[in-house]
């Protein structure tokens, strides 16, 4: 699906949201800055990963959480300058509230994104939050900045937008796509259903790795998995073969690639950016593997098990340290 907007100054954007989409990593120096030649390798690695539908920086497993907003300008710039010309690319924010949304919005596109994953405000947690304060956040940012919306179904119960409210949202001009990340069955098929048959003209990726082949089934565009920044070209090929309707292949590599999820995705989850990152260090693609703090880093024993996974699977070979 081609999801057609027009920006702050009346452009008309093509910006097409399919395939599998990586949110990668931030690297930081071992003194916890960013890594520009780091990052610029990182992006060159993705490049060359045939068939990728795109990237995302500064999610929660890019460290968006524990970066400068200024911080963040310059990985979107980065990454303007090194991703190829053909593949989208989207930025997140964490707004406070509306003006920031759109203050920080526009920010992001001026850096070079084609889009900007909106992650909600804290208020939307905060209670009995009503449907239509959080459609009016939108339809006020669709109107003052015009930037190209990802919306996000945050795996946290408290956040989450009932269909009906999303399918609502979808309709305004300038939403061109969600990440739907509830991990839960029921919720994401019902998100589903409504956009696709009350909803605007929007693409719809899953974030749910846990059932991520079985999400391709149900007819939509692609992935939004920090899953994916490890062995990226599985999780492409997986994506490929459900699309050709071949679901039984596409389930075996999702079994394949299990005990690399659980590894990278055990409790506690916040670790993950931690031991994506020791991955590509391992690969040779990153620096270090450095997080910024208070995330923890990964212990000795995942190293082992991560390092042997890499072996398994061809990403790594036996004598590497």
């Amino acid at each position: 699906m081609t999801a057609n907007t027009a920006d702050a100054n009346g452009i008309e954007n093509e910006i097409e949201l399919n395939g599998v989409f990586v949110p990668h990593v931030t690297p930081l120096t071992s003194e916890g800055d960013i890594d520009e030649q780091s990052l610029r390798r990182l992006i060159q690695y993705f490049n060359g990963v045939d068939g990728l539908g795109g990237l995302i920086s500064c999610t929660r497993v890019g460290e968006g959480p524990v970066l400068t907003f200024e911080e963040k300008r310059r990985v979107f710039e980065i990454v303007t300058e090194e991703i190829d010309d053909d593949l989208p690319y989207v930025s997140t924010i964490a707004p406070r509230s509306t003006d920031e949304a759109v203050e920080k919005a526009i920010a992001a596109q001026e850096a070079g994104t084609d889009a900007v994953m909106v992650i909600p405000p804290l208020l939307f947690a905060w209670g009995n939050t009503s449907p239509e304060m959080r459609y009016r956040f939108f339809q006020e940012l669709d109107e003052r900045a015009g930037v190209p919306i990802v919306l996000f179904q945050v795996p946290i119960e408290s956040y989450w937008y009932e269909p009906e409210t999303l399918g609502r949202i979808s309709q305004l001009e300038s939403v061109i796509g969600i990440k739907e990340a509830s991990f839960n069955v029921s919720l994401f098929t019902d998100v589903v259903h409504t956009l696709k048959n009350d909803g605007g003209e929007i693409d719809i990726l899953s974030g749910n790795d846990r059932f991520l082949a079985q999400s391709f089934m149900l007819g939509i565009d692609g992935a939004l998995v920090g899953v994916a920044n490890v062995l990226p070209e599985r999780w492409v090929e997986m994506y490929d073969l459900a699309r050709q309707h071949r679901y039984a292949e596409a389930l075996e590599i999702q079994e394949e690639l299990l005990e690399v999820k659980e590894l990278l995705f055990r409790q506690p989850i916040v670790t993950a950016t931690s031991r994506i990152k020791y991955c590509l260090k391992l690969q040779g693609i990153i620096e270090d593997d450095y997080v910024r703090s208070p995330q923890p880093v990964v212990a000795d024993d995942e190293r082992a098990d991560l390092r042997d996974q890499l072996i398994t699977h061809g990403a790594l070979e036996g004598d590497s340290q």
